[in-house]
């Protein structure tokens, strides 16, 4: 009786996230509430990524090691 009662649970969530997929087709009158938020989302991704690529470059041991070697 209780596994009955999960997959109950279970099939009514998955009702409630297919409604949730299907909203954003019935808001085709607003196409700048979904663009604005996927340039927001590639330019905070393109941004972690340099940032990362930077901190990567700044705290590499063969990198530093090789500028101090240099003669000068």
């Amino acid at each position: 009786m209780p596994g009955d009662l999960g997959c109950v649970v279970a099939l009514g969530q998955l009702q409630g996230q297919k409604a949730r997929l299907r909203q954003p087709l019935a808001n085709t009158h607003a196409p700048w509430l979904g663009l604005s938020g996927s340039f927001t989302l590639a330019i905070m991704l393109t941004l972690l990524v340099f940032v990362g690529e930077g901190v990567c470059d700044a705290f590499d041991p063969r990198r530093s090691a090789a500028l101090t070697a240099l003669p000068g």
